[in-house]
């Protein structure tokens, strides 16, 4: 995530985490761990216009 957020942010795409990595951030922030056992970042992205998504 700290590698995607900012190229997310410079090329102004919307996102949001989904999955077991939104739960574990819900976790943290509550101060409390998951006990997770995988590695996998689910994210999704907001795409307004076909073009945008064709260039990028």
């Amino acid at each position: 995530m700290d590698e995607l957020i900012p190229v997310f942010q410079k090329l102004e795409i919307k996102f949001f985490v989904r999955g077991a990595t939104a739960r574990d951030i819900i976790m943290q922030l509550h101060g409390e761990k998951s006990g997770r056992r995988t590695q996998d970042i689910h994210i999704a992205i907001a795409v307004d216009k076909g073009k945008e998504f064709k260039n990028h």
